[in-house]
């Protein structure tokens, strides 16, 4: 394995440690909308799907084009919208990805919007898999 690939790695080990999902804020979330929770939280979720797959196409294209500034705003936009559905993982891999912008370091960006994309794929599963408890 290559210094890069542990490199890599090591990235992606360190988020790990992050839960996929914030349990504490779904669940206040469930508890404060009552009946109305699975409708609410689904129809939350399906937005955040529509809005996460353009910024994730966007973010892939400005690193494409070698846009840092974009890549960062991108970063920022992702990070922010995963929090608001309690997506802690993605958040975390998101500012990571905007913090680390400012480094230029290639193999790391790209690596780190490798991992946005099958995060965000876990964070809907699993967040699909809590509603469909309710």
């Amino acid at each position: 394995m290559s210094a890069e690939e542990n490199s890599q790695d090591a990235n992606f080990n360190n988020f790990e440690n992050t839960p996929i999902l914030d349990n504490d804020q779904f669940d206040a979330l469930v508890e404060t909308l009552g009946d109305e929770a699975k409708e609410f939280i689904q129809d939350l979720l399906t937005l955040f799907i529509d809005e996460y797959k353009p910024n994730i196409d966007e973010l892939k294209t400005a690193l494409e084009s070698s846009d840092f500034d974009k890549i960062s705003k991108k970063a920022h936009t992702l990070s922010g919208s995963s929090s608001n559905i309690g997506g802690m993982r993605l958040a975390e891999i998101c500012m990571t990805l905007e913090r680390d912008t400012a480094n230029d370091d290639w193999d790391t960006i790209r690596h780190l919007t490798n991992i946005i994309q099958i995060t965000f794929d876990i964070t809907i599963n699993e967040l699909q898999q809590a509603i469909d408890k309710l």
